[in-house]
């Protein structure tokens, strides 16, 4: 397996770093792959993307062919033109595209679940047709666990931890033992995107933040990303950033969940855990010997009530102990390192991938009689290719072969 195609929408999200660094860790291991962005108003509209935005949000890939399409169709005639043999879907717009290319070309599909949804009663053909599914979190995967829970995968999702680090200007400070000065305010900072009951904490946070200033505690707060349906007063607000570095390294304590709560630790932000519910400072403890690293606020989780007082009194705490404060960024920092990793999320992504072919070979080879399995080893051997990767072929190249007679 070498030629891999991702299946996408654009959106300003966590969703879109993560292709973003997919591909780029893909390409890096030597991975031909190909990007299909479906393209759309419905999609548009929903997400708050301009056709201006297009090359902004596709940049990032830099020279990684791309394909904007607008019918399936489409993306059938370019899969069989770049010769795909897996294809990765990662929206659920997107599903019924990559299901239709799945069966036309009999290729692997995976999909990765960013969302909680019904996916049975909305996508139950493209659920059943997917070789592999990967789910973020446990909540993503509960619908179709009873029944697939031999193909689906739950892999969190990892960051860069070498792009996304502490300010430089830290340099040898952030490996000593010495207590960190604040400087005259304490740097609050909630990043993210959320929509509906996720974003009642960021109003919690809000109404926090003007309890202390009330009491003469020295603030600053910044709003970096998009909290839909929430109004505050308190922030300074800075909307969706495509690199947010410069905001993560500002802060000394960071809210939000998910893949922004990872980043802003990464940055050495102590990480408060934070959305539809609260779940208070990020603990080593929460990772040690589990097999999920989840980090979100969203319902499913059942975290308390984001309670202004309890927010406003967690974070007098951390204003009022410097020492504390240092040791919980530097930890913050350690959490990032050992369980947010980007290649792990890579490494078993690509397992799943060849997990695909394999689960894909399956469903033909076991009709084969055992001469036709040796034929199959000697000439998969003579074209130095993987069995799996050699019946693909065989099936494409059967399928070209009736297109062309009809």
């Amino acid at each position: 397996m070498k030629s891999i195609l991702i299946n996408t929408i654009l959106v300003r999200s966590g969703q879109m770093t993560h292709i973003w660094d997919l591909v780029t860790q893909l390409k890096a291991r030597g991975y031909e792959i190909n990007v299909a962005i479906y393209v759309n108003d419905k999609s548009h509209n929903k997400h708050n993307i301009t056709y201006s935005d297009i090359h902004t949000l596709t940049a990032p890939f830099g020279d990684t062919p791309i394909l904007l399409y607008g019918q399936k169709e489409e993306l059938i005639h370019y899969s069989n033109l770049k010769n795909i043999q897996l294809i990765h879907a990662h929206s659920s717009l997107t599903f019924p595209h990559a299901y239709a290319v799945s069966r036309q070309l009999s290729i692997p599909l995976v999909l990765t679940l960013h969302g909680v949804m019904p996916w049975m009663k909305w996508y139950p053909r493209t659920i059943e047709q997917a070789s592999q599914i990967i789910a973020v979190g446990p909540a993503q995967a509960q619908e179709i666990m009873h029944k697939f829970s031999k193909k689906t995968h739950i892999i969190s999702n990892g960051i860069d931890t070498a792009k996304y680090h502490p300010d430089p200007e830290l340099g040898n400070r952030w490996h000593e033992e010495d207590n960190f000065k604040k400087p005259h305010s304490l740097n609050v900072i909630w990043f993210g995107r959320t929509h509906g009951s996720s974003s009642r904490g960021v109003e919690a946070l809000d109404a926090a933040i003007k309890l202390l200033r009330n009491q003469g505690f020295h603030i600053e707060a910044r709003l970096v990303g998009v909290s839909s349906g929430s109004s505050v007063s308190e922030f300074e607000t800075f909307g969706w950033i495509e690199d947010p570095i410069e905001h993560l390294r500002w802060g000394h304590v960071a809210y939000g969940h998910g893949r922004a709560l990872r980043e802003a630790m990464a940055c050495g932000n102590v990480g408060i855990l934070l959305g539809h519910g609260y779940g208070g400072i990020v603990q080593q403890s929460w990772y040690a010997n589990k097999a999920h690293t989840v980090l979100s606020a969203i319902p499913q989780y059942d975290l308390p009530y984001p309670d202004p007082e309890t927010i406003a009194y967690d974070l007098a705490s951390l204003y009022n102990d410097d020492k504390l404060i240092w040791e919980l960024r530097k930890k913050a920092r350690k959490i990032a390192e050992h369980y947010f990793d980007l290649y792990a999320m890579v490494n078993r992504t690509v397992e799943v991938y060849h997990e695909a072919i394999e689960a894909r070979t399956e469903k033909v080879s076991f009709r084969l009689s055992a001469e036709d399995k040796n034929y199959l080893l000697y000439k998969a051997a003579e074209y130095k290719m993987t069995t799996s990767d050699f019946l693909v072929k065989l099936i494409k190249d059967d399928k070209q072969s009736s297109n062309n007679q009809a």
